[in-house]
C-alpha cells in the first residue's frame, strides 16, 4: 500500500524514509533497528499497523512485531478490512504458515471485491486483490486483476504509482510459480528510478524463492 495522509502516517513515514537509507543496501539488521526509534508517545498499535501496510515493509518487522502486528484488531488499519486481511496474508507467508495465507488471502479478496464495487477503477485496489488471490492459490485470476491494476494505471501516466503496480504484479507472478515472468518486471523496475535495488532484493523475503535463479543472482548482485 502507499502512504494514507494522518498524523500517525506522517511520523511513521518519518521512520520508515530512515529505514529506506538502510534497506537498499541489504542493511537489514539496522533497519529493524530503526522500527523501534518512534518518537515516545506514539501510539505503538498504529505504528506496526503501518510499517505491516505501507510500502510492502511489514517483512522488516523482527518477528516479536509480527506477532504483535498479526494479533491487532482491525482499528489500527484505520477500520479498512481489506488491508487488515492483506497484511495478515503476507505476514503469514512471509512467516511459512501457507495454512493461515490462504485463508487470510481469501478473506482480503472478499474485501477488496467489495470496495471495487464503489471504486471499479481503482488500480491499486485491483492489483492488491490480484495480490490476495494469489496468497489464496487463484492464479488465472490473480494473473488478471494484477495485469488490470497495471494497466489502469501504467508507469508513463505515473511515475511512482504505475512502478508500484508492476511490483505487485511481480509478487503475483511470483506467488503462482511464473518466476521467470517475475524477473522480467523486476528487471524492467530495476532499469528505472524506483525503490528497489540490488541490496533491496537480496534481504527482502518476498523474493527468496528466487535465490539461485541465475537472472536473480545477477540481478542482486548488481551494483
Amino acid at each position: 500500500m502507499v502512504e494514507r495522509s494522518t498524523e500517525i502516517a506522517t511520523s511513521s513515514s518519518r521512520v520508515a524514509d530512515r529505514q529506506w537509507q538502510r534497506i537498499p543496501t541489504g542493511n537489514l539488521s539496522e533497519a529493524r533497528r530503526i522500527t523501534k526509534t518512534a518518537a515516545p508517545g506514539m501510539d505503538s498499535d498504529a505504528l506496526l499497523a503501518y510499517f505491516a501496510t505501507y510500502w510492502d515493509l511489514g517483512w522488516v518487522l523482527d518477528d516479536g512485531d509480527q506477532q504483535r502486528a498479526l494479533a491487532l484488531a482491525v482499528e489500527p488499519f484505520d477500520g479498512d478490512r481489506a488491508n487488515w486481511a492483506i497484511v495478515r496474508a503476507q505476514l503469514y507467508g512471509w512467516r511459512g504458515d501457507s495454512a493461515r495465507m490462504r485463508v487470510w488471502g481469501d478473506t482480503a479478496a472478499r474485501e477488496f471485491t467489495a470496495q471495487l464495487r464503489d471504486t471499479p477503477d481503482d488500480a491499486q485496489r485491483h492489483a492488491f486483490r490480484g495480490l490476495a488471490l494469489a496468497y489464496s492459490g487463484r492464479k488465472a485470476e490473480a494473473i488478471a486483476e494484477g495485469e488490470r491494476g497495471v494497466a489502469l494505471l501504467p508507469s508513463e501516466r505515473d511515475a511512482l504509482n504505475g512502478p508500484y503496480q508492476v511490483h505487485l504484479l511481480a509478487r503475483i507472478y511470483l506467488l503462482v510459480g511464473e518466476p521467470e515472468k517475475a524477473l522480467d518486471l523486476l528487471e524492467q523496475l530495476l532499469a528505472r528510478p524506483y525503490y528497489l535495488s540490488p541490496g533491496w532484493l537480496r534481504v527482502d523475503p518476498t523474493f527468496a524463492s528466487l535465490k539461485g535463479n541465475p537472472r536473480f543472482e545477477r540481478l542482486a548482485s548488481a551494483r
